[in-house]
């Protein structure tokens, strides 16, 4: 609110707004005026940054499968999956967990020629693969291992291409 003598006006937070006593109120739209007390002032400006850098694709459902993008990697001779593979392993875990439709899935391992058990030593990687989803979150009940050893090759042992297409771990979905 303006007073006469000196024009004040009343901002609020104790602030007030003055002119000199000689400003007339025709020319106030071109008077300064001061503000009389402390005013702080904080200001929280956001910075830009660059949205954060997206997961890559590591599964893709498709035909009655989970299907990884990227080989799922054993200790070798061992069952424990290799740290390089979890990833993969936690997106298969995702894909479980965001689609309950999903009733079931088989995990099925399987071994090259090389190996001595190799139906033991698929089946405990199967069983490693399906306690590491357990641990992330999928129900135990939805999951099934299965260790087929060497017994469903899908190219010829007697190469090193072929044995590496061998070992490998398949999501199987189930109803």
């Amino acid at each position: 609110m303006w007073q006469s003598e000196g024009l004040a006006m009343t901002l609020g937070l104790g602030l007030v707004l003055c002119a000199p006593a000689n400003t007339s109120a025709a020319e106030e739209d071109v008077v300064s005026y001061s503000v009389m007390g402390t005013v702080t002032v904080e200001v929280e400006v956001p910075t830009r940054t660059a949205p954060p850098p997206q997961d890559p694709v590591r599964v893709i459902v498709a035909d009655g499968q989970i299907h990884t993008l990227e080989r799922v990697f054993f200790v070798s001779g061992g069952a424990e999956v290799r740290s390089l593979s979890l990833p993969t392993l936690d997106a298969v875990a995702v894909v479980m967990i965001t689609a309950p439709h999903i009733r079931v899935l088989r995990i099925e391992a399987h071994t090259d020629t090389v190996a001595g058990d190799n139906l033991g030593l698929s089946q405990r990687r199967a069983e490693w693969v399906r306690a590491y989803l357990v641990k992330k979150g999928v129900a135990a009940e939805r999951l099934v291992a299965a260790g087929f050893g060497d017994t469903r090759p899908i190219a010829p042992n007697d190469t090193v291409e072929g044995r590496q297409q061998n070992r490998r771990v398949e999501f199987i979905i189930g109803s």
